[in-house]
């Protein structure tokens, strides 16, 4: 158990890693919007180690692989296109934004390497829900396992620091916006984030996880409009509407699923006592 904890840690740390040097190398705008195809990532990995059965014909696999899809489109809506402002101020428009953040200043080769290192993380992350199902699917103590694969990913990050940063200076921290981002991050990621979804893992599995990253972009838009008072654009809206739609697509196929298998497990019984008469003497 504690080299399946460790080989997990190692899938932690490759994300956190390839997806920082991606977004290094390419804009938050590619970043935010490969986010998106997480579920649809999550999904394959899924079938191919048989969390999801492979089942075209089937009214909900049709309706899981339909809404993951219109989720990964209405994500991609959101984070690509913008649209006339909705509610508040557009000061704050993607063309104020810095040359560095917009997705055509990249320049090419850079911007392909970056998109490359974002899927890859993004595919990790997704092994990472397979490979934690299946270690919670046997040993489910959830405080346990997200704690020594927390323990294994900080010494393996850490190594790796240490191999590639090798100025001092950078290792200084200053008290500010980045000491608070932090400890905000060390607190909420392993002992919410990590908690919560290893909980939500055992009970529904990890296409049910994935399904909300592209609701992160909605939480997002409706968070900067409140508390940033950052405009409202008209592709923030049509994208959420089709998310929300993917969403509850994908919602209605897994409760589908879970129904029928709780009606077979309740008349297979019955079935087979009313076809059985020797089995009943």
């Amino acid at each position: 158990m504690l080299r399946r904890c460790f080989i997990l840690g190692v899938l932690g740390t490759c994300t956190v890693i390839l997806g920082t040097l991606g977004l290094n190398y390419s804009s938050p705008t590619l970043f935010a919007g490969i986010s998106n195809l997480m579920p649809g990532f999550t999904f394959v990995l899924a079938m191919i180690f048989r969390m999801e059965k492979f089942e075209v014909k089937r009214r909900t696999w049709q309706a899981k692989s339909v809404g993951t899809i219109v989720s990964i489109i209405g994500a991609s809506v959101m984070t690509l296109y913008q649209g006339p402002t909705i509610l508040g101020s557009s000061s704050s428009s993607t063309s104020d934004l810095p040359q560095q953040y917009s997705l055509l200043s990249q320049d090419s080769s850079r911007w392909v390497v970056g998109g490359v290192m974002i899927v890859a993380s993004y595919v990790v992350a997704s092994g990472w829900y397979i490979l934690k199902t299946a270690i919670l699917k046997d040993y489910p103590e959830q405080i346990t396992i997200v704690f020594f694969s927390t323990f294994f990913s900080s010494i393996q990050c850490a190594i790796v620091t240490l191999l590639l940063e090798r100025k001092l200076d950078a290792w200084k921290l200053q008290p500010g916006i980045g000491m608070i981002a932090i400890v905000a991050s060390a607190v909420l990621e392993p002992v919410c984030v990590n908690n919560i979804a290893a909980f939500c893992l055992v009970m529904k599995g990890p296409l049910y996880v994935a399904m909300f990253k592209p609701l992160g972009v909605v939480i997002a838009a409706i968070m900067n409009l409140i508390f940033l008072a950052e405009a409202l654009y008209l592709g923030s809206i049509v994208g959420s509407i089709i998310i929300t739609v993917g969403f509850y697509v994908v919602m209605w196929g897994m409760l589908r699923e879970a129904t029928d298998i709780i009606l077979c497990e309740t008349t297979a019984p019955a079935t087979a006592n009313q076809t059985s008469p020797l089995l009943q003497k």
